[in-house]
């Protein structure tokens, strides 16, 4: 429900020029890669498309692992942050 919230208003407060420079910096990517001879894209998708249940095996341990993983990973972050830089006050003594 979050998820679908987010993508909700991110439509809704979406601009042109934000779609456009993702764009730009897409392409910006790409042809770094290919500068550097290392776009293989291409290779590793003709692979996998050449063997479909090996792709979906791997989409379903990817949906698994990194949802799970996620959330896993933000509940430690949040409990190590919480703990980890907390301030211990100690009572003062009352001299009365």
């Amino acid at each position: 429900m979050v998820y679908q919230l987010g993508r909700g208003v991110t439509a809704v407060t979406l601009q042109k020029d934000t779609v456009d420079v993702a764009r730009q910096h897409a392409l910006q990517l790409f042809a770094i890669d290919l500068r550097l001879r290392i776009f293989r894209e291409r290779e590793i998708q003709a692979f996998f498309l050449g063997y479909p249940t090996l792709m979906k095996y791997i989409n379903w341990l990817y949906s698994f692992i990194h949802i799970p993983g996620t959330i896993f990973f933000l509940v430690y972050l949040y409990c190590f942050c919480i703990t980890r830089h907390r301030i211990t006050h100690q009572p003062e003594e009352r001299v009365g």
